[in-house]
């Protein structure tokens, strides 16, 4: 099994699939000002996501803590017209491979649902 995949195993299903839906947004809003592509990952403004995903600040704290802790992801920022704003990036696996954006790019191409990633680990669909 893929060391990557055996460490998702510990991360709770709850936070493994808010990372699908924060990379489905990034996906999703690819051609916008509010995702970048940076070196060691993707970064989106943070408060597009918690509107998105219509969360509480402290469920929105929460899952950012747990990405941290897990080493999915992290805060960082982005530039916007009126300056640095916080977001949050999705890490890229080694230096370049954005693996969280990829995964949702075969998601909508395979008209495959992101929990069969996330919630089920179920990652030989990608064999297939």
């Amino acid at each position: 099994m893929n060391p990557y995949i055996a460490e998702l195993q510990k991360v709770p299903p709850e936070t493994r699939n808010f990372v699908g839906l924060v990379a489905k947004r990034m996906h999703k809003l690819r051609n916008n000002q509010a995702v970048s592509q940076r070196s060691f990952g993707t970064v989106i403004l943070a408060s597009d996501v918690a509107k998105a995903l219509q969360l509480k600040a402290s469920e929105f704290n929460d899952f950012v803590a747990e990405i941290e802790g897990y080493q999915i992801g992290d805060i960082d920022e982005i530039d916007t017209d009126v300056g640095q704003k916080a977001a949050i990036r999705l890490r890229n696996i080694g230096e370049d491979w954005a693996f969280w954006i990829d995964l949702a790019e075969f998601c909508e191409k395979a008209s495959v649902d992101m929990t069969v990633f996330t919630h089920d680990l179920d990652f030989a669909r990608l064999d297939g």
